[in-house]
């Protein structure tokens, strides 16, 4: 079979390629398309600090192995070549062999600075291939930075849509609520205290799970209460039920109005950076479903094991993934 050629030799692109997705997949493929080999700069961990949500960034390690699998799984074995880099340019001023840019729109100016400090080193300049960004279903740049916030899948699907109306839980799936999402029970009041002395962003679900939180010096960044435990009325020694807009939640179901208020409290803090108090009128039994899939990665989420400890969540893609696939069992009440 004859191989088609290229119009390009030599191509260059860089990126963090953090949570790697549909969006950078398209990058490097329409790049690949267009050139016969590829160097792909990728950003050491120093360089990726200052990013939103820095905290949940792939170390340089995760992100080179994930990056050569796709590529390689891609067919594209002895195609590229992926170095590290400390700066925006890398190894483009330098090469004589490059002769093309591949850019998104975030990486256009840089493109300019390239080919200015090439035409100073005395190297031809080179032709800027602009790639458009992927969107998603919401027609909404497909991104890391999105990803890390807890809005998206690596596809580009808004969490927020599965709450497109009230959910109720079936019968037969009580008992399995329990178990999703999967934490790790603390009895220990020590241990809960230094989870959440270190937590970059914490959420409680429940009054005495909230109280708990404050008691031991770190109250929650988002507190959810409705003035009950154990089915029964609690008054708390912290907070007001009229600190807050009661949203109507009932038993065993998740409200779209509840979810799409925890997103807006959620916002409002990482706005402010102020602890947020958010009430339900009815119960927040389910609550820690729409949290884990709206929360950003590496959240900690904390709710009560009635007569046993708290339940501490680590909200990551495999803990979102297990509620995407538990509501879709959920019947939709309107």
């Amino acid at each position: 079979m004859e191989t088609q050629t290229k119009k390009y030799t030599s191509g260059i692109l860089g990126g963090t390629f953090d949570h790697l997705h549909a969006g950078h997949r398209h990058f490097l493929n329409t790049a690949l398309a267009q050139s016969e080999h590829l160097t792909i700069g990728l950003t050491a961990n120093e360089f990726s600090r200052g990013k939103q949500f820095s905290i949940s960034i792939e170390d340089y390690e995760k992100r080179h192995s994930t990056l050569r699998n796709f590529l390689d799984s891609s067919g594209h074995i002895d195609r590229y070549e992926i170095i590290e880099i400390n700066d925006p340019f890398g190894t483009s001023i330098t090469n004589p062999n490059i002769d093309a840019i591949f850019v998104t729109e975030h990486g256009a100016s840089n493109a300019k600075l390239i080919n200015e400090k090439r035409h100073e080193n005395g190297l031809n300049t080179l032709p800027i291939e602009h790639v458009d960004f992927l969107t998603g279903p919401d027609e909404k740049t497909i991104s890391s930075t999105r990803i890390r916030a807890g809005e998206i899948d690596r596809i580009g699907n808004p969490y927020i849509t599965i709450f497109d109306a009230d959910l109720a839980l079936p019968t037969d799936l009580r008992d399995k609520t329990s178990k999703i999402p999967a934490g790790d029970l603390v009895r220990d009041n020590n241990q809960l205290k230094e989870i959440a002395k270190s937590a970059f962003y914490l959420v409680a679900v429940g009054d005495v799970s909230s109280e708990k939180l404050t008691e031991l010096g770190r109250q929650a960044d988002v507190s959810i209460v409705d003035g009950q435990t154990k089915r029964g009325a609690h008054e708390s020694r912290y907070f007001s039920l009229e600190n807050g807009e009661g949203i109507k939640n009932t038993a065993g179901t998740v409200s779209r109005e509840a979810a799409l208020k925890y997103q807006e409290v959620q916002a409002e803090f990482f706005e402010n950076k102020q602890p947020e108090i958010f009430v339900i009128d009815g119960e927040e039994d389910l609550m820690p479903l729409p949290i884990t899939l709206l929360a950003p990665l590496r959240t900690t989420l904390v709710y009560g094991m009635p007569d046993q400890g708290a339940v501490v969540v680590k909200i990551d893609e495999t803990t979102k993934k297990s509620v995407v696939d538990l509501l879709a069992k959920f019947q939709k009440q309107n």
